[in-house]
């Protein structure tokens, strides 16, 4: 569906339906309007060590991630059931969520797995960053989105390579740093915590000479899209919905607090 605002033509858009395994997804968190996520150092450090190393690693390969003052961009695909059910087993048992324990006892499925374990990283960074800086209430726009862009095959496998670069490359897009800068909290940029699988990486784009001419290329090739896409217009048309079992099918609701979530 799709609606006219200020002359330009936007899509209203969903959270994505549901959770699939070894598939590629564009993960995308945005704090609420007037606010930031990531005041300074350490909380992107917090956020990279705690929700993405510790907590969503079980979960997804992730290939890059970017955080920009009041957003962050994840690159990832989704692990297996059963290497998530490994690595699972590798963490100490007194650091289980209730969720780890109702996963591997098959008490729930892959996909209420995979949005437990999101949302619970996520509430649990609002509680720490609500707890540092003084401030209640809701952090985070609801959902966060998680787009599907693989459906399997070459052509998925391309199109996540162009995903890898937009994430990569998003502090630039917000002018946060140029091109020839550092920009320390892009995985491109600088790879902390072991977060990134950088030999998977590698291995996606074919090798680190195609890894590095893809993004040398990459500003060139899709610049103009690059800088024109407007974030603010695509989070306003989000829409919150959740899984009606009585109707079997997702439905429209509103958005709702971290408290109930």
């Amino acid at each position: 569906m799709y609606e006219q605002q200020n002359g330009t033509r936007i899509s209203r858009l969903f959270m994505q339906d549901e959770w699939r395994p070894e598939l590629f997804y564009h993960v995308i968190g945005k704090a609420i309007p007037g606010s930031t996520l990531f005041q300074d150092d350490k909380d992107c450090h917090w956020f990279l060590k705690h929700v993405l190393r510790f907590k969503l690693h079980h979960c997804f390969r992730i290939l890059v991630y970017c955080l920009c003052g009041n957003h962050y961009h994840l690159a990832i695909q989704t692990r297996s059931e059963s290497e998530i059910r490994n690595s699972l087993l590798t963490k100490p048992t007194s650091s289980y969520s209730p969720s780890d324990e109702a996963f591997l006892a098959s008490e729930i499925n892959y996909q209420k797995f995979i949005s437990n374990t999101l949302s619970g990283a996520i509430s649990g960074y609002t509680r720490r960053y609500n707890s540092r800086w003084n401030r209640e209430g809701q952090l985070f726009i609801r959902p966060t989105l998680h787009g599907l862009t693989d459906k399997g095959g070459k052509f998925g496998q391309l199109f996540s390579r162009t995903l890898c670069g937009y994430v990569g490359f998003n502090y630039v897009k917000h002018h946060i740093a140029t091109v020839e800068e550092f920009y320390m909290w892009s995985s491109l940029r600088k790879q902390l915590y072991q977060i990134v699988d950088h030999d998977y990486l590698l291995e996606l784009f074919g090798g680190e000479k195609a890894y590095v001419d893809f993004h040398a290329k990459y500003l060139l090739k899709y610049g103009r899209a690059f800088h024109q896409f407007d974030e603010d217009l695509f989070f306003a048309a989000l829409q919150p919905r959740r899984f009606d079992s009585a109707q079997a099918k997702w439905v429209e609701e509103e958005w709702r607090n971290d408290s109930q979530h």
